[in-house]
């Protein structure tokens, strides 16, 4: 929190990366990719919380892996932002790689994923995207929840 954002890029970039311009290219990307360039040299702890979820997303995109996990990533973002998030994540589908993302907000999810989990109560529920069809996801968690009520109690 003490550091500057290029700091923490910086700070980031040398778990993944050994060779110091693939380090420079990776910070030059994120910081173009997620718009952090007039934030730069700011401390961490004096962001807003959308500009520090822009942070984090960056460092969560700058390692080149197959697997991303976002907890809850259109937390504080403006439109803007979720636009980019999105962006981001279909570019990460189209390159293959497999995204699990936490969230309570089943509307940005809806036409973001191709697959489904409900956990309720302990349980979990795998739903496709075939299965939503004309139903939301709040839907489908209602009549789940519904089910679970009136079978399960």
């Amino acid at each position: 929190m003490n550091l500057t954002v290029k700091d923490n890029l910086k700070l980031y970039s040398f778990l993944f990366y050994d060779r110091k311009v693939a380090r420079e290219e990776a910070i030059c990307k994120m910081i173009d990719d997620f718009r952090l360039k007039t934030m730069i040299n700011q401390k961490v702890r004096s962001l807003s919380l959308g500009m520090l979820q822009k942070l984090k997303l960056a460092l969560t995109f700058m390692p080149s892996t197959s697997i991303l996990i976002l907890d809850e990533p259109f937390n504080g973002l403006d439109i803007e932002g979720v636009l980019l998030l999105k962006e981001k994540i279909n570019e990460a589908k189209n390159m293959g790689k497999t995204i699990m993302i936490t969230s309570h907000n089943t509307e940005q999810l809806a036409n973001l994923c191709d697959n489904f989990v409900i956990l309720h109560e302990s349980r979990i529920y795998s739903v496709s995207k075939n299965q939503i069809k004309d139903n939301s996801l709040e839907d489908i968690y209602c009549n789940t929840r519904r089910y679970l009520l009136q079978y399960l109690t």
